[in-house]
């Protein structure tokens, strides 16, 4: 295997536009992954916006860590496995000690061209031909037959023989060729981070919700809480919650109503009112859509479960979904 110089492998550079890339398409058969450097470290990390000038695999043995680009910020858990692309801006920050491998790579030493100073290489960008890409960010386990890889690989890196790297370069290929999916299955780490942006701006929206049930919220305030324009907010919210922001708010209502039922010193319509809704009849109309039974039937069931002991009716509403968003 031809002997390349080393590069230096953090390279802090002025974020360059995304217009001035070079973009070359790699076939699949010249994927040739050439290390640049592998290493686990440990400690508490602050690394703020930098790009790098070649590919790196970052995988997050212990602890917790924090990933950021220009798109938002991704919560790093253990064992969690990062794609990070060159001339891309992003930072890495924990709270407390963790531990994390990197693996610094060229996808193949020709393309682009070798260049032994880092600050002479241009803005590129290396694509897979035949509809292929790696995904930003995924979980592996300690039972992952890749996890046990990369944690292969730095060691025979580290021996720092010959036979060694020729072994970290092999296996580094067969992680490449594990990883590779079809591009309309891979999420970037761009992708995951807007993911989480607008999980975190949707949040603020339902605390206004929860804070303000009673009143009635419009579009415009809601979309303002959650720092988007009202169009985005619309369709960011029910790619979240999986409903409206309408739906979601009379929801909130019928679950707090459902609490207030339980008194049975409130009537109907002072539970309508602290709740909302325009009216005991819009109310009990709008309850029996959600919960199948008028407000009335509910708290005859409620109030016979709780001198049973036993309850035979549902509550709940509609939380913001743990899972990942829908795509």
């Amino acid at each position: 295997m031809r002997t390349l110089p080393p590069i230096e492998h953090r390279v802090s550079l002025k974020p360059p536009r995304l217009t001035s890339r070079q973009v070359h398409t790699l076939p699949i058969e010249e994927i040739q992954p050439y290390i640049r450097i592998a290493h686990r470290s440990t400690g508490v990390f602050d690394i703020h916006e930098r790009v790098i000038v070649d590919h790196e695999f970052v995988l997050l043995l212990s602890g917790a860590a924090e990933f950021t680009t220009r798109q938002g910020r991704v919560p790093l858990l253990e064992h969690q496995l990062l794609f990070i692309r060159p001339f891309v801006p992003h930072g890495f920050a924990s709270t407390a000690r963790c531990e994390h491998l990197a693996v610094h790579f060229d996808l193949n030493p020709r393309q682009p061209k070798f260049v032994h100073h880092p600050e002479r290489r241009r803005p590129y960008e290396i694509r897979f031909a035949d509809g292929l890409d790696i995904e930003g960010s995924q979980r592996l386990t300690p039972e992952d037959g890749l996890h046990a890889s990369f944690l292969q690989l730095v060691r025979d890196w580290s021996a720092g023989t010959a036979l060694g790297r020729l072994s970290a370069h092999a296996r580094l290929l067969g992680i490449i060729t594990s990883l590779l999916r079809p591009h309309a299955d891979v999420p970037t780490v761009a992708s995951a981070a807007g993911r989480h942006l607008d999980r975190t701006r949707i949040e603020r929206a339902l605390a206004l919700m929860r804070e303000h049930v009673a009143e009635p919220l419009t579009g415009a305030e809601l979309a303002r809480a959650a720092g988007l324009g009202h169009s985005r907010f619309s369709i960011v919210f029910k790619d979240q919650t999986g409903y409206t922001p309408k739906e979601y708010l009379r929801r909130l209502r019928i679950d707090r109503a459902r609490t207030l039922l339980g008194d049975i010193d409130l009537s109907i319509k002072q539970i309508a009112a602290r709740t909302g809704f325009e009216d005991q009849y819009h109310f009990s109309r709008v309850f029996r859509q959600i919960d199948g039974v008028p407000p009335t039937a509910y708290r005859e069931a409620l109030l016979a479960g709780r001198s049973s002991g036993k309850s035979s009716i549902r509550s709940g509403t509609a939380p913001l979904r743990s899972s990942e968003p829908r795509r």
